[in-house]
């Protein structure tokens, strides 16, 4: 007899949040610092940021997002290996012009990050000069297991637009102060691998949604060897419905018999 190989469809987690220090250590025109992702896609869509917000420059500021592919460290002047990913303005009569409070900065688009990967953020403003972005000394990286923020590199007096990239007046070692929101980018459930059962040369598959060439379905046996297949999966985060395709792989794992 077959035994029943029962699977569930994986879920991705909805969103979730990283904060790093919720206290200003220093301020700075703008902080480079590098982020890593483990298990999952992620799209980070808003950053709690320690500011000025008492308008000594005027009513608004524009705060730039940048990010690259790999470390930050060895780009600082160099870009055109960053790219401009969003800019979003603070209106300071929002915040009652409190003079140090965090501020969430919600983006227009999210920025993406795969699985396995390092980015480099680099978070700046508009006005010369104007040191209003704070951020901390002497912490070790922060991780909640799935995104890890480090250390970076904090500007001082800012000379970005239209000149240098950026400031050469650098302090290292400084952690973006706040809190980092992202939610899980869907993934396709990856390819069913089981190994066929005893005398067999196959094993039966159980697999919601499961349908494959052949007529097969869930629950029915699966010959040795790939056979393709197709799941349908609801997102968490946009409960849309996908159809992934993947592939059901039953390995032969017995020795062959000859009879005489």
């Amino acid at each position: 007899p077959q035994v029943n190989t029962s699977f569930a469809v994986p879920s991705t987690p909805a969103s979730d949040s990283l904060t790093t220090v919720k206290h200003p250590g220093g301020n700075s025109a703008g902080i480079m610092f590098d982020v890593q992702v483990k298990d999952y896609n992620l799209s980070i869509h808003t950053f709690d940021m320690y500011m000025y917000t008492y308008g000594q420059y005027g009513e608004s500021r524009r705060v730039y997002f940048y990010y690259k592919e790999g470390t930050y460290w060895g780009a600082e002047h160099e870009p055109m290996n960053w790219i401009l990913h969003d800019s979003v303005d603070v209106h300071m009569s929002d915040y009652n012009y409190q003079r140090n409070i965090y501020i969430p900065i919600i983006l227009n688009k999210p920025i993406p990050l795969q699985a396995g990967k390092i980015y480099g953020i680099y978070i700046t403003q508009g006005m010369v000069n104007e040191n209003n972005i704070f951020n901390c000394t002497g912490l070790p990286p922060v991780s909640n297991g799935q995104m890890t923020v480090f250390p970076g590199t904090k500007l001082q007096n800012r000379r970005f637009l239209n000149s240098a990239f950026p400031e050469t007046d650098r302090k290292d070692g400084y952690m973006f102060s706040g809190t980092i929101h992202y939610d899980y980018s869907f993934e396709c459930p990856q390819d069913i691998m089981v190994n066929n059962e005893p005398g067999t040369c196959g094993a039966r598959v159980t697999y919601p949604s499961l349908t494959a060439d052949g007529g097969l379905n869930s629950g029915d046996t699966f010959p040795a060897g790939t056979t393709p297949a197709s799941v349908s999966v609801t997102d968490a985060n946009t409960h849309t419905t996908y159809n992934c395709n993947l592939d059901v792989i039953v390995h032969d794992t017995e020795k062959p018999h000859f009879g005489f």
